[in-house]
Formats: structure tokens, sequence, C-alpha cells
């Protein structure tokens, strides 16, 4: 089992773990548990660094003076870029509405500032995604195919490495 699919587990045990008997749970909660321990070691590995939080730091404020920003002074999203597309809560592009030049301009010259910090967060991230790839290293409770309770399809494939037929 690869480290990527201990957070697919980790969603499948969270959905199915008000289910069937004690018989299921107990080796689940064990199982989340393990799971728990090692997604705090690979989201540690994932944290960006303090510099980089500088440098995102600077670019919101940077973004606030010049894109599009709502009601609560938050910047608005949009799924495409130049505030094209749907509105994005969570991630997207923002829609540079005032001096779009000296927006690009000053955006350039931050991103100079932190060349350095911006290529090690790069580099940090293109080892997080090898890391997700290994083997993980972590020995999963096994529970008896006869104690799982009617689950969805889904969830039942997510868990079979912890499945005993």
């Amino acid at each position: 089992m690869k480290n990527k699919q201990l957070f697919e587990i980790k969603e499948a045990i969270v959905a199915v773990k008000e289910k069937g008997t004690n018989k299921f749970k107990l080796p689940l909660i064990l199982n989340e548990m393990a799971i728990d321990g090692h997604i705090k070691a690979l989201e540690e590995l994932r944290k960006p660094s303090e510099d980089y939080n500088k440098f995102l730091q600077e670019k919101r404020e940077l973004l606030s003076g010049h894109a599009e920003i709502d009601e609560q002074g938050t910047i608005i999203l949009y799924s495409g870029q130049n505030g094209t597309g749907q509105r994005r809560h969570d991630y997207g592009f923002p829609n540079i509405v005032k001096d779009a030049e000296t927006f690009e301009t000053k955006a350039k010259e931050l991103e100079e500032k932190y060349k350095t910090v911006l290529e090690k967060e790069s580099k940090k991230q293109e080892e997080f995604t090898k890391t997700l790839e290994e083997n993980a290293d972590i020995e999963l409770k096994k529970i008896p195919f006869a104690d799982v309770p009617e689950i969805e399809y889904d969830y039942l494939k997510v868990l079979m490495p912890m499945i005993e037929s």
C-alpha cells in the first residue's frame, strides 16, 4: 500500500465507523489511530516553511490592493483567469481590477525577492509527491470479512487492504 492510500483509507474509516458491531469497529479504530500518526508525519513533510508563509502573506497583501474584493474584504477567486469562469471559495484565480501593470511589476519583484524560497518550496513539494508514491511503513489490523457490515462499494474497495477474505 502506498502512502497516498492512507488518506483515502482514513476518509473511508470516518465514513463507515458508525456501522457494524464492535468486532468491526475495534480494528477500525486501531487502524485509524495508526493511520492518523502516519498522516500527521506526512503532513509535517508538506508543511510550508516560515519564509514561504511570509511570501504568501506579502502576496495576499499585494492582491488585496489590486484584486476584486467581496464585502468581507476577501479576495474573490474564479475558476478561469481575469475574472472568468465560476466563482470559487477555496482556490482559483483572482481578478486584478486595479492598476494591473503595477500589480504585475510588484508581483514579479516579490517572486524575485523570494526566488530561493520558491525554488526550495517547489523542490519540497516534488519530494512530497514522491513520498506519497512510496510504500507505507504501516501494518493494519485485519478485519474478517464476516464482520464487515453492509457498506458502500467505494468504501469497501478502499478498505480492502485491511479486510481478510
